[in-house]
């Protein structure tokens, strides 16, 4: 059966293989200080060279942290940095061995998973990507020692880098699940008293629970839960910070609360919260996807409301024939979409819970939460204004717009801008 993913080029897969490991036996020639010291440099290298990382890493801690100005900027470049210095430290840990990673690790409440341990029921760990990925992956090693532990493991595109990192995995004994075919598997794990690693930051997609994350909507990862659900095996947060120039901490504490998603979120943002900035914000954590940017907040909020809501700038047309034909759709969309705040160049037009801005080009000097999408509602511009959007949509013809209508319609008749809206991803095509 098809699966439309495009064939992979296996000497592009060489290629990528043989310089990875290049790289990494450079690296791990270099002694732990000097390749911490080098990942800082290349991640400040990074900051100013690579503005498309930067700008996500601030939107992240936009949303997440509610930062701005020059706080947003200093913590973005020690973001950066302190990546940096992880992913070097982790290739440079890459042939370590425990005993040898344990020296430059310090472990605060291993007693705790090691209590849940002895009792027999198994243990799950919801991890964040964070801190050095190498010691991440040997938690169960450094913690309890003997102890069985796994692991959720997403195969890589490279399968030579798939088959290397996969050894590397289960040389000391760890069993890897696979989240699309092993979930029987891992249950029966845990029952038999394994310690489970699972990393529950990222986007989940149209598979995951839809609730708030650092009080946003999105989709979160409901392996956990369903876990815990079937095993009764208890939840447990490790965070993993680098504290010193080569020396990361590990703090483990359990979950105190219900186990859903929801619970587990806010859980797996405490533990974030221990250091923000070894936090892998350079992911694009709550993704606008170009071709549906109204899709991921078109879905409701199976849980928890969110109290920070996704940005919405719509620019009315002075032509009263055309602003008169879109407010019916936009209407439709600002009633049925509560995760959004609507805002507007026109004052008493839409609903009173549309806000007025009439300088968006400055979005950000005057707003802690990022600008996601600017639905155009109007004749299309000569050239696409500078609004810090991701999503800039509209009708017409012109290839300014990142999504939207691009054939040409009649911008006075309500039918163009409902298909508009309907082309955005609202109503949504699926339904939780």
């Amino acid at each position: 059966m098809p699966t439309g993913k495009k064939k992979r080029s296996i000497w592009k897969s060489k290629a990528e293989y043989f310089l990875f490991r290049i790289v990494e036996g450079a690296i791990q020639l270099l002694p732990p200080r000097f390749a911490d010291a080098l990942g800082v440099l290349l991640g400040k290298i990074a900051y100013y060279l690579v503005p498309s990382r930067r700008r996500i890493v601030e939107r992240n801690f936009r949303i997440a942290w509610e930062l701005q100005g020059d706080e947003l900027h200093h913590s973005t470049k020690r973001c950066m940095e302190t990546c940096g210095a992880n992913l070097l430290g982790g290739v440079r840990c890459g042939k370590m061995s425990d005993a040898e990673i344990a020296q430059c690790v310090e472990i605060e409440g291993a007693e705790i998973l090691q209590d849940a341990a002895h009792a027999g029921k198994g243990a799950i760990v919801a991890l964040a990507h964070m801190g050095n990925w190498e010691i991440l992956a040997r938690l169960g090693p450094l913690v309890i020692p003997g102890n069985k532990f796994g692991a959720y493991f997403r195969p890589l595109d490279n399968p030579f880098m798939n088959q290397l990192i996969a050894r590397r995995r289960t040389r000391n004994g760890m069993t890897l699940f696979s989240k699309e075919n092993s979930f029987g598997q891992a249950a029966s794990f845990l029952r038999e008293g394994g310690i489970l690693g699972i990393l529950s930051d990222q986007n989940a997609g149209k598979a995951g629970d839809y609730c708030a994350f650092f009080s946003r909507n999105t989709s979160c990862s409901p392996l956990p839960a369903l876990l815990h659900r079937r095993t009764e095996s208890p939840v447990f947060f490790a965070s993993l910070s680098r504290i010193s120039t080569a020396k990361w901490k590990i703090v483990i504490h359990r979950h105190q609360s219900q186990s859903d998603t929801p619970s587990i979120m806010l859980g797996l943002e405490n533990a974030m919260r221990i250091s923000p900035v070894d936090g892998f914000w350079l992911q694009d954590r709550w993704k606008i996807v170009t071709r549906w940017p109204l899709l991921p907040m078109s879905r409701k909020s199976c849980f928890t409301p969110a109290t920070k809501h996704g940005m919405v700038y719509i620019h009315l047309s002075s032509n009263k024939g055309i602003c008169d034909a879109a407010i019916p759709a936009l209407k439709g969309l600002i009633q049925g979409m509560p995760d959004l705040l609507f805002f507007t160049n026109f004052p008493n037009v839409l609903p009173e819970q549309v806000h007025l801005e009439k300088n968006p080009e400055n979005w950000d000097l005057h707003h802690i939460q990022p600008l996601d999408v600017v639905i155009w509602c109007d004749e299309p511009p000569n050239k696409k204004p500078k609004y810090p959007c991701l999503a800039f949509t509209g009708c017409g013809s012109r290839k300014i717009f990142t999504n939207g209508l691009t054939t040409p319609v009649n911008l006075a008749d309500p039918e163009s801008w409902l298909l508009l809206i309907k082309t955005l991803g609202y109503p949504p095509p699926y339904s939780k």
